[in-house]
This record gives C-alpha cells, sequence and structure tokens, in this order.
C-alpha cells in the first residue's frame, strides 16, 4: 500500500475538518446569536440567504471561486494587475482555497444547531444576568454558550463530517495542485484501474465509514447532553440593543454572505456570457455557450434526462420508504408494540449512518456488493445510491408528521372493515400529504445535482449532470462548465422557493 500518499491525503483531510470547523465556529456561532438575541436590523432577511446556501450544491461554488481566483485568468487577479499592477494576488489552488469554500456551504450545519437552541431555550437565566449587571458578551460566555454546549458540539461534529465527505471542492480545488484528500485520493485510486489500486482504496473506504459511526455515535451522546431550558409560557428574549454598532454589524453580516455567495455565484452566471475565459472585454461576451450546451452537446441532453430520471425515482422509492417505516414507528409508538418500535429506530439510524458517510465510500461498498447482480453502469446503481444515502430527509420529514395521526382514526377505519391498503390510501396519504411532497423535494434537490457517487458510478450513457459539469471542468471547457452550472443553479433556487411555499 502506498502509505505515504495515503498518509499525505488523511493529513491534507484533517487539515481541511480542522479549518472548517474552525472558521464555522466563528462564522456561525456569532451570527445566529446576533440575528436571534439582537435588535440587528434585516434579521429575518438576513436568515434566509444565510441558510439559502445549505442547498448549493459545494462545487459549483468551486467553480464559481475557479472563475474568480484562478492565478492565471481569475477575473480578480486580472482586475488587480489591471488597477494596481499586482499580479496574482489570490490562488484558490490550495487547501486554503478547499476551506474557504467548505465552509461558505457547511457552517449552515452549527448556524441551524445553535439558532434552534436559541430559539427552545428559556431566556430567564440571561435576563437575570442582564439585570444583574453582566453585559451581552459575559451574558454569552457565561450562560448561554455553556447551555447550548450540546447543540454547538453536535453541529461541529456534522460540520466535521460534511468537510470530510467532500469530493468536489477538493478535486476541483486541491488536485490541480496536486493536492489530495481521502475521497480524491479513493477515486485517483479507482481511476488507476488495477485491482491492486482498488484494493486500497476499499481498505481507506472501510476505515472512513469505521470513523464516521464512530464521529455519528459521539454527536448522538453530544445531543444526549443538550440543555435547552424551556419554560411551561410561551416566552420569548428582550433584544439586546446594539446601539452605534447595530448598522454597521448588518452591513458586515450582509457583505459576508456577498463575499461568501453573492459574488461567487454572479462570477459564475456571468461567465456562461464569455465567449474566452478570462477575456473581461464587451466584444467577449457571446451566446456561444449557451447555444453549444443546449443544442450541440449530446451529454448535456442525455445528462439532463439521467437526472430527471434517477432523481425522480430515489425521490419516490424514499417517499414509499418513509411512508413504511413512518406505520411501522407509528404502531410502536402508539400501540406500544416493542419490536416495531426497534425497526423503526434501526431503520432510522440506518439512514442516518448513510447519509453521514462520504458518498466515495458508499459508492465504492455498492460497487462491491452489486457488481455481481450486473447493475454497474445502470442508472439502477444510482437510482439505490441515491436513495440510501438521502433517505434519512425523508425519513425526518414524514416521521413527525405521522406521529400526530391520533389512533382512533385509524381504528374506526379497521371497525369499519377498511383493510391495510384502504386505511393507506383513505387515511395515511391523505393527511400526510404535505410532508410527503416537502419530503419529495428535499431528497429531489440533491439528487439531481449529486457528484460524489455519481463519478464512481456512472457508465457510458448514464451520465449525470453533476458528471457533465464535472467534465467540462475538468476538461478545461470552462465557458460550457458555467452554462450548466447556471442551470443547475435556477433550478435549485426554483425548488427552493416552491419548497418555502409549501413550508408556508
Amino acid at each position: 500500500m502506498s502509505t505515504e500518499f495515503w498518509l499525505r491525503a488523511a493529513t491534507n483531510s484533517a487539515l481541511i475538518v480542522a479549518g472548517v470547523s474552525a472558521l464555522s465556529l466563528v462564522i456561525a456561532v456569532p451570527g445566529a446569536w446576533l440575528l436571534e438575541r439582537t435588535d440587528l436590523p434585516g434579521a429575518r432577511v438576513l436568515r434566509k440567504v444565510f441558510t439559502l446556501t445549505y442547498a448549493l450544491p459545494s462545487y459549483l461554488l468551486a467553480i464559481s471561486w475557479v472563475v474568480l481566483a484562478n492565478p492565471n485568468v481569475g477575473w480578480i487577479n486580472l482586475w488587480a494587475e489591471k488597477w494596481f499592477g499586482i499580479g496574482k494576488l489570490v490562488n484558490v489552488y490550495h487547501l486554503g482555497g478547499v476551506i474557504f469554500i467548505e465552509t461558505s456551504v457547511v457552517f449552515t450545519i452549527l448556524f441551524f444547531n445553535f439558532w434552534s437552541g436559541l430559539r427552545q431555550m428559556d431566556p430567564a437565566l440571561e435576563e437575570a444576568a442582564r439585570l444583574a449587571g453582566a453585559g451581552p458578551w459575559r451574558v454569552f460566555f457565561t450562560i448561554t454558550a455553556p447551555i447550548l454546549r450540546g447543540n454547538i458540539f453536535a453541529g461541529l461534529v456534522a460540520v466535521g463530517l460534511a468537510s470530510l465527505a467532500s469530493f468536489g471542492v477538493p478535486a476541483i480545488v486541491a488536485t490541480p495542485a496536486r493536492k489530495f484528500v481521502l475521497t480524491t485520493a479513493i477515486y485517483a485510486k479507482i481511476q488507476e484501474g488495477s485491482p491492486q489500486a482498488f484494493n486500497e482504496a476499499l481498505v481507506i473506504a472501510l476505515g472512513m465509514a469505521a470513523v464516521t459511526l464512530g464521529l455519528v455515535i459521539l454527536a448522538g451522546r453530544g445531543s444526549k447532553r443538550r440543555v435547552g431550558l424551556v419554560s411551561g409560557k410561551a416566552s420569548r428574549a428582550a433584544r439586546v440593543e446594539l446601539g452605534r454598532w447595530r448598522y454597521p454589524l448588518a452591513v458586515g453580516l450582509y457583505g459576508l454572505w456577498g463575499v461568501l455567495v453573492a459574488l461567487p455565484l454572479a462570477a459564475l452566471v456571468l461567465s456562461s456570457f464569455f465567449a474566452e475565459p478570462g477575456v473581461l472585454r464587451a466584444s467577449n461576451l457571446s451566446l456561444r455557450a449557451w447555444k453549444y450546451v443546449l443544442f450541440t452537446l449530446a451529454e448535456f441532453k442525455t445528462a439532463l434526462g439521467n437526472s430527471l430520471l434517477t432523481a425522480g425515482a430515489a425521490a419516490f422509492a424514499v417517499l414509499l420508504a418513509a411512508m413504511l417505516v413512518a406505520i411501522v414507528a407509528w404502531q410502536g409508538h402508539h400501540k406500544g408494540r416493542r419490536g416495531h418500535r426497534l425497526v423503526g429506530r434501526a431503520a432510522e439510524h440506518g439512514a442516518m449512518f448513510c447519509f453521514s458517510i462520504p458518498g466515495t465510500v458508499l459508492a465504492l461498498c455498492l460497487i462491491v456488493v452489486l457488481t455481481r447482480f450486473s447493475l454497474m453502469n445502470t442508472l439502477t446503481i444510482l437510482v439505490v445510491a441515491y436513495g440510501l444515502k438521502y433517505a434519512t430527509l425523508g425519513f425526518q420529514t414524514v416521521r413527525p408528521s405521522a406521529f400526530l395521526i391520533h389512533p382512533s382514526l385509524l381504528e374506526a377505519a379497521q371497525l369499519a372493515g377498511a383493510g391495510f391498503f384502504q386505511r393507506f390510501y383513505r387515511i395515511w396519504l391523505p393527511l400526510l400529504k404535505a410532508p410527503l411532497f416537502a419530503a419529495a423535494i428535499l431528497v429531489f434537490m440533491p439528487c439531481f445535482s449529486e457528484l460524489t457517487m455519481s463519478i464512481l458510478l456512472y457508465g457510458p450513457g448514464t451520465e449525470t449532470l453533476g458528471v457533465v459539469l464535472f467534465n467540462l471542468q475538468e476538461y478545461a471547457d470552462r465557458s460550457s462548465a458555467a452554462v450548466v452550472g447556471t442551470l443547475l443553479l435556477g433550478v435549485i433556487v426554483v425548488f427552493r422557493i416552491v419548497a418555502e411555499k409549501i413550508r408556508g
């Protein structure tokens, strides 16, 4: 085994996990506190724009930052050289670039954890400390943060797992600089095609699965230690007055979101209209790349159909599984059936584990297991992979709503002679229509733009949009890659708006 190669990859992965976790902590926790506990203007809008990034595939931001910070033709470097005479001001191709781009997406996980803790926490202790003369920061560090340390810990573990599992950002940003992490190293070994390289990749993948399992268990124990003091009556914390810092902090947070998300995505969209990358002239504006992708590139049309088909099939399969698991768990909860309760918990924990492990590892395990069934290079294996990876999104959306259905409804239908399928069709489906539709969108969105597993499982004729985009970027057809990325971004924004409407 190439020990030195894997040690460097593991070291790079550890550095990225540590860097992303630390930077996420600096951004997410103070940001959530400012939005929830202070009189910051525009807090509601800021909360929406900050959480929007979680719906974006991180590799889209990686491609966007290549447009901006490529050392040779990046827009920032071209402008810096033109106006200030400074060449190669920024360079995205290093581990620091990976940490920055990953943080811009995954910090929202910690943001959600801490923000939800703040909303559930009884503010009486904080108000008592303020009445005793403690300032806002002292209250935060002595009261708020210690009480919500479980939320912070669980959020940090989730951030670490997400950054450890990332493939697209390191592949686009770090691999050109010959910096490998564990996920890209596994991909590189599989691409070699030799049995020895495949066995090496499999051993490392199993090790990553074991580490992931340990972190999931650790996060579960940490979540049990959460101390959320919730009062019996409705109470809301008094807003901390920021005074003269009110508007500067709001501008700073908007500026932070602009740098993390708005600026790179705007660059991605604009770059799709430039015929030659890096030539920032009006004469370079063109629809040539759009015409090529939409009307000439046969792989795009195939990939679009494959992505719609596999994402739709995976969402449908997850909904069926989520309904069955919810019914089984409901039986265990309301009827006191221990066996049903254990089956429901086992299914939910298994789905959570599949969601937590890196997609590269899951894809490699499927290659080993499903090769004997002649499913390789088919759309079926992609549907199976997507369903396993994102099943927990359906389970967590459908199960809470299912538990709200009163047993008397099912008992009355059973006394009237309705069998299981009649009860399923006439009671379960109508009452769970909204959460099922929301779960379908939650599963469809990441499957439609999935890259990490698809790049290992696709074959001739089974390319997906993520694979086509990655290949275009890898083969330096950046204008076409920007077109595909812009189309993906548009679809994601539309589905995000639909999901918000349903939730509203």
